[in-house]
């Protein structure tokens, strides 16, 4: 029985842990690239937070008063005491730490803290523009695969009404004008306006008359070799 219950009470501790992990990533704060996670309330009843730059943990923090007054500690367990010394990982004197603000007061809050530790205004910024970027070209993607299956849909429509053997009068006029306005859109989805211009007639506009000319003459060199 004892065993059972060591098990479930680690599970039960295990579980708690996970909660409590969960809770701090939702109210994380970040500013740019410098970030702050919650950790509650230390022995003096100030707010207290780990501090990380770039994701490296570089100070202990903590809050209080009516300025909102963050004091910065480079080792979290000296200050802290012993009693919560376990809520800490190795200290950012063993690494990272910005020595140069230990014991360091700021007022206004923890923007100001940021502020002061060089957030980059650019961060945050970045990882939205790169976030965007990698969206839209998952737009693009998908975009040039629905054009390349309307043009293909397009294409079929012409074959199932233009026969080699067949005669004009057969030959369904809205469905032919209903693929050549399908298979324009479906241009303009997988190219450039320019592109697609120059597909749908631009190329005759661009070389003019010696294009047309050169158009007739192969035709005609198609009929004669008895095409």
């Amino acid at each position: 029985m004892s065993e059972i219950y060591n098990k479930n009470a680690r599970e039960a501790q295990l579980m708690a842990e996970a909660y409590t992990n969960i809770y701090k990533e939702d109210k994380m704060h970040t500013f740019g690239n410098i970030q702050f996670e919650p950790l509650g309330k230390d022995h003096n009843g100030a707010e207290a937070f780990r501090v990380y730059k770039d994701g490296s943990y570089v100070l202990y923090a903590t809050m209080f008063g009516p300025r909102n007054t963050v004091t910065l500690y480079t080792d979290p367990k000296e200050y802290a005491g012993p009693a919560t010394a376990h809520l800490y990982p190795a200290g950012p004197a063993d690494s990272l730490a910005l020595t140069e603000f230990d014991m360091k007061q700021i007022p206004g809050g923890l923007e100001q803290v940021a502020a002061r530790l060089g957030a980059s205004e650019d961060a945050e910024y970045e990882s939205e523009a790169e976030a965007y970027r990698d969206m839209s070209d998952n737009y693009k993607a998908e975009d040039h695969a629905k054009g390349v299956k309307m043009a293909l849909e397009a294409l079929e429509m012409f074959k199932d009404e233009l026969h080699i053997e067949g005669h004009p009068e057969d030959i369904n006029v809205n469905e032919v004008a209903d693929a050549h306005e399908q298979l324009v859109r479906a241009l303009k989805i997988i190219f450039d306006k320019e592109d697609v211009d120059y597909i749908t007639g631009g190329r005759d506009r661009q070389f003019g008359e010696e294009a047309q000319r050169a158009h007739f003459d192969a035709m005609r060199d198609y009929e004669e070799h008895g095409n």
